[in-house]
């Protein structure tokens, strides 16, 4: 007589079953055995408990560490943690909208737009995102004597807003975005948002900004 005990693991990199045994005698013997697949495709090289002849390869970009959905038509496939590449594998001969979606969305600024992959046998499609944190700026503009400039418009590719009467602003936007401010004179001045600009913190002060 004796006693088997079994058990085992399941992460979407790798399979695993453990079983351990004693034998009458009080010998005790443990087996393990692992199983995963390695994916060389779309650029990138990626761990997968099940390889499929295709599918997706993921790399997911951000400064923060978040975990990140992949959707497959609407349906979370994989959950990954940004700055690892993942593997999503995917039947041959149809058709798949991508997109992504944090765990914490509402301060961070990336694509939520899927995109359109036709997948083929031996297809490895790269999805390659980028995941930014929202950054408060206020401020006031002013000009090159120091006189306040109200009414200004900020953009960066979408409108952020105006100064008020005194100057003053507060916008929402990304590291390494441009803005642009046009006077109501219809004069106009670009500052590129830069870490030397910002603090750790999500909100910066950046007092006053000449424009000239």
């Amino acid at each position: 007589m004796g006693i088997v005990a079994r058990g085992s693991y399941t992460a979407p990199w790798i399979n695993g079953t453990l079983e351990g045994r004693r034998n009458y005698q009080n010998q005790s013997t443990a087996f393990l055995n692992l199983n995963t697949g390695l994916v060389l495709g779309g650029g990138r090289a990626s761990l997968h408990n099940v390889v499929e002849e295709s599918g997706l390869q993921a790399h997911l970009q951000s400064v923060r560490d978040v975990q990140i959905a992949i959707q497959v038509n609407q349906r979370t496939r994989r959950t990954v943690r940004a700055g690892r590449s993942a593997f999503v594998p995917l039947q041959s001969y149809a058709i798949y909208d991508i997109g992504i979606q944090p765990s914490m969305p509402e301060d961070l600024a990336y694509s939520q737009e899927t995109e359109r992959f036709i997948v083929y046998p031996g297809n490895v499609i790269r999805l390659d995102r980028s995941i930014q944190p929202v950054l408060i700026l206020v401020g006031q503009l002013v000009d090159g004597d120091g006189g306040i400039l109200p009414a200004a418009l900020m953009r960066t590719t979408e409108v952020l807003g105006r100064t008020d009467q005194e100057g003053y602003f507060q916008i929402d936007v990304v590291l390494g975005e441009t803005v642009r401010v046009t006077q109501s004179n219809g004069e106009t001045y670009r500052f590129a948002i830069t870490e030397v600009m910002v603090s750790p913190e999500p909100y910066t002060n950046l007092g006053k900004v000449t424009c000239n």
